[in-house]
């Protein structure tokens, strides 16, 4: 759990402008075979075989079903690195953003970006629904699949947030019927 004072300013820059996938990758931790899953780099140590976590958006965070855990970029670092989360932000920051103009710069663009997110609910449930199917199917299925939701997550960031619950689960039918039809 987080303590309030564990964030500084620092924690709050670094976890907006560092990227998430490029610091996966910096650390070993790139994407998997299938879109958007790594492996954990918090708990086994990052070394469990089978991809546990989703990268959900390139500076947002990721969602480990395993620890059943979101973590922002700073957690993860902190953790990697066995250092405070204040500590693995000026070190992450130090990385990316080199000069204090640039961190300066950096922060200012940072706070006028916002960038719309989907409610982490409905990430969840299309990524159980992806797992399930994932038992059922064959694995080139699946993986078209993925990107099918991967996709489909990107579209529904342009649907009304009150429609977007419906549009996940209309989705989810969708592809009940076709793994029904796979399966056979």
């Amino acid at each position: 759990m987080t303590r309030f004072n564990e964030i500084t300013a620092e924690v709050i820059i670094a976890d907006k402008i560092v990227p998430m996938d490029e610091f996966l990758n910096r650390i070993g931790h790139p994407y998997h075979d299938i879109p958007g899953s790594v492996r954990c780099p918090v708990h086994a140590g990052g070394m469990e075989n089978t991809p546990s976590a989703r990268l959900y958006g390139k500076h947002d965070s990721l969602f480990c079903y395993a620890c059943n855990k979101q973590y922002r970029i700073t957690e993860i670092a902190s953790s990697v690195w066995g250092v405070s989360r204040h500590e693995a932000a000026v070190k992450l920051l130090e990385i990316w953003v080199p000069t204090e103009d640039q961190r300066q710069e950096a922060l200012r663009q940072a706070s006028a970006f916002k960038k719309p997110t989907l409610d982490v609910l409905l990430q969840v449930r299309l990524e159980r629904c992806l797992r399930n199917f994932k038992r059922r199917i064959p694995l080139e299925l699946y993986r078209r699949w993925a990107e099918a939701v991967n996709d489909f997550e990107e579209h529904l960031l342009d649907i009304p947030k009150e429609y977007q619950p419906m549009a996940v689960e209309s989705f989810i039918d969708r592809l009940n019927v076709e793994c029904r039809g796979a399966s056979k």
